[in-house]
């Protein structure tokens, strides 16, 4: 992943490169016209991908919940949006570059945890009516592994895995008997959970802070306590009777999808590997067992105070910082577009690690985004190599631009929240706990839900128990799931 230094130099160089796709575009597509060396990761190199024609389709399909137009955008749907524009153009080079035409594949039907059964059809009747499927973050992901949908990305020419632009660290979590059927790269514009905070409130209620939220998390301060401290300071029960539409909080956010990275911002893990290689349940080892119990007991605490206010609600939002309620809420990196329509100053951090003993660690953000996979049968690997890696490359003008979508200003007018975000995407993981939660199973087993189920004020169980509860389907379920990996 890119530094935010460079993405700060190379901000008029975009800016510039937008407006010269469009002049292209306005041309009618002389394709001698485009200098594609030029437009890409900002390196002074190109990927090893000659131009050609293979005049052929290469139809991706998005698992239902993908926003899509983040990754595809035709010229019926582009509303001349800088994103929209950014997109469009993106695939308008790869696809005159190579001589293809990139197609959305539609299954109306399809459903999160069960749209592999569409990628089994394809791989079956050998058709090549789709070659990538952009991934849920975890709904059918185990099944199409399992079912020998999909394919080692480690095996194609024309990628480059080693390339600045393909994310090999975070790959190297989720390879599998020796095999990368997950890949992310800088198409996959990553998906995850900050913590947004109104700056106003901010000014007005810790204005003797002696160091910025930015600087703490600059030099490896923002931790758990740093959180709860900023929280109290604003936290008052104005009327003295609990929660009303007149008390402010700290925070607040949906207690269940959000609150599952503060397992991985604490850096302990769901499942890990032990000396032979087998995937077992972590949590519950001596190392971290009382690390997460302290974790969920003082989330807990924080919801039953009137320090926080958290819904137990799936998808709901509760008291955002746009309220004027609240100073920080945990938020989605896609959902800040709505701050947009209010008039508020707003920032970002990423989630805050467990404490200081994790400073040489650093700052962990759980990827809540897809994956790209690529068929196990397809009519010509080396266009889809050719095509991944071009896509992957020419996607930094989309990551500038979703920059200065989400704040509402040019990187260069908000330096502080531009690298609050690269450092939670250049920080973004995941757990085999999370992307194959069902693995070996027909139920959700798996552990990336401790923290949220446990914190339900109606949950009868402690850590202890919850993970006992779970611990031994996970373990042969995902003994399983490796054993049916060829």
């Amino acid at each position: 992943m890119k530094r935010f230094i460079r993405i700060l130099l190379l901000l008029l160089v975009a800016i510039l490169s937008l407006s010269v796709f469009i002049a292209c575009d306005e041309k009618e597509g002389d394709e001698d016209d485009w200098d594609d060396s030029q437009f890409g990761a900002g390196e002074d190199f190109f990927p090893d991908v000659e131009r050609t024609d293979y005049d052929m389709d290469f139809n991706i399909f998005f698992a239902p919940s993908t926003t899509v137009d983040l990754y595809y955008m035709d010229d019926e749907k582009n509303d001349g949006s800088p994103m929209d524009e950014s997109v469009f153009n993106r695939q308008e080079r790869v696809q005159r570059y190579l001589g293809i035409d990139i197609i959305s594949v539609e299954f109306p039907d399809a459903k999160f945890d069960s749209y592999n059964t569409y990628v089994q059809t394809a791989v079956n009747n050998m058709d090549g009516t789709m070659d990538m499927v952009m991934t849920h973050v975890h709904g059918a992901v185990g099944a199409l592994i399992s079912d020998n949908l999909l394919t080692d990305l480690s095996d194609f020419d024309g990628i480059d895995l080693e390339a600045e632009y393909w994310n090999m660290e975070f790959m190297d979590t989720l390879e599998l008997n020796g095999n990368y059927f997950l890949g992310l790269s800088d198409y996959n514009l990553m998906s995850t959970y900050v913590v947004a905070f109104n700056k106003d409130m901010l000014a007005l209620y810790a204005s003797s802070m002696e160091k910025s939220i930015y600087d703490l998390v600059r030099d490896y301060e923002w931790t758990l306590d740093e959180m709860i401290s900023l929280a109290n300071l604003v936290s008052m029960d104005k009327t003295g009777d609990g929660k009303t539409t007149d008390d402010t909080y700290g925070i607040t956010g949906t207690c269940w999808v959000s609150f599952c990275g503060f397992l991985t911002s604490s850096d302990i893990p769901m499942m890990e590997q032990d000396t032979s290689g087998a995937y077992t349940v972590a949590i519950n080892k001596p190392q971290y067992f009382e690390k997460a119990d302290n974790l969920i007991t003082t989330l807990k605490e924080l919801g039953a105070s009137n320090c926080a206010w958290f819904d137990y609600q799936y998808h709901v939002n509760s008291v955002p910082i746009t309220s004027g309620r609240a100073l920080m809420h945990i938020a989605s990196t896609g959902s800040l577009t709505s701050y947009l329509d209010y008039n508020i100053e707003f920032g970002v951090a990423p989630f805050p690690m467990y404490d200081l003993d994790q400073a040489s660690v650093g700052y962990k953000s759980l990827q809540w985004g897809g994956y790209i996979g690529v068929l196990s049968y397809l009519r010509k690997p080396i266009m889809v190599g050719e095509a991944l890696e071009l896509l992957a490359f020419y996607s930094e003008n989309v990551k500038i631009t979703f920059y200065e979508k989400l704040l509402g200003k040019q990187v260069a007018d908000m330096p502080d929240d531009a690298a609050m975000l690269e450092i939670v995407w250049d920080s973004v993981t995941t757990d085999v706990g999370q992307t194959f939660i069902t693995a070996g199973t027909t139920t959700n087993t798996g552990v990336c839900y401790t923290v949220p189920e446990l914190m339900w004020p109606s949950a009868t169980q402690n850590l202890a128990s919850y993970i006992k509860s779970k611990e031994t389907q996970i373990n042969t379920g995902f003994k399983k799931f490796l054993n049916d990996i060829d």
